[in-house]
């Protein structure tokens, strides 16, 4: 290997990688970001750019479930991903590589046109159970995926309940915060339209998780599953805000149904809540300002 070559990577992950990959890497750079996986954009024999992502100890199935997500956002063409490269487990370590995106702009910088046609045929209906994909993950935490009869059912059982439990185990749960959310869940259920079509969810979709490419945008680090439009639109809201323009050209192509405001805010919960989890109490006021005028 050129002296060049000195990434933070044990000799025994380099070696797994080249093997996996065909051929030498001749530098690695660490990628700003990430608390759940580091990253590395590395430069192979040929000119070829690739992004490896590593996770120490990673549970069963976590990037391939990535992949899964991946490919499942990518069929018939409904939004542009990163292509798979390599994947596989060398020194404690699992790592996945893609094709390396440069990160031109932010969702905040993106063409907002381009960007809601782009949502919105991801979004089109797929009437079914919600749910109805493999188990993954958001971030580090697992993600049950099992159908339910109704949405309202998913987003209770399958997102509320597990991430409420999570907190009371690690001593972040409390009577006033059940309440709250028991509260937050009734007003869902009375601001509901009357049907909820599932469509397909990227499921973390907030400003980091969204690249642009020559106008294009670039889905990554997804967690499908199939639920409630309205959920991926209140995730980005929350976490990065959407580019000038945007909810006019979704709602030009997907029309938002009466009361979309307010189910926004209700939809954020899970996102903040696995977000309270992860890194403290600060995100309490923001889940109690949600939940208050319900209780």
């Amino acid at each position: 290997m050129p002296k060049s070559y000195k990434p933070d990577l044990s000799a025994e992950l380099c070696l797994a990688l080249e093997l996996a990959l065909g051929g030498a890497v001749l530098q690695a750079d660490r990628l700003q970001g990430g608390d759940t996986c580091r990253a590395w954009r590395l430069l192979c024999e040929g000119g070829r750019s690739l992004v490896l992502k590593t996770r120490a100890n990673a549970p069963p199935g976590f990037f391939e479930a990535e992949v899964a997500g991946l490919a499942l956002l990518a069929e018939r063409g409904l939004v542009h991903v990163p292509e798979f490269v390599a994947q596989g487990q060398a020194d404690g370590h699992t790592f996945l590589v893609l094709a390396y995106i440069a990160r031109a702009s932010s969702a905040a910088n993106l063409n907002a046109l381009r960007f809601a046609e782009a949502l919105a045929r991801l979004h089109a209906p797929a009437p079914g159970a919600s749910g109805r994909v493999a188990d993954n993950f958001i971030g580090p935490l697992p993600q049950d995926n099992e159908g339910a009869h109704s949405w309202l059912e998913f987003f209770a059982a399958r997102r509320i309940e597990p991430i409420r439990a999570r907190l009371w185990d690690a001593g972040l749960g409390d009577a006033a915060l059940d309440r709250g959310l028991s509260a937050a869940l009734r007003a869902l259920e009375r601001a509901l339209p009357p049907i909820v079509t599932p469509a397909l969810l990227h499921g973390d979709l907030w400003s980091g998780n969204v690249m642009a490419q020559d106008g294009v945008p670039i889905f990554i680090d997804p967690a499908v599953y199939f639920g409630h439009h309205e959920v991926d639109l209140a995730m980005i809201d929350l976490f990065g805000g959407f580019p000038t323009g945007f909810i006019a050209h979704y709602q030009a192509l997907r029309p938002l149904e009466a009361g979309h405001r307010q189910r926004r805010k209700l939809y954020q919960l899970y996102p903040l809540l696995v977000h309270l989890f992860r890194f403290g109490s600060s995100y309490r006021p923001a889940i109690d300002a949600i939940v208050r005028p319900y209780v």
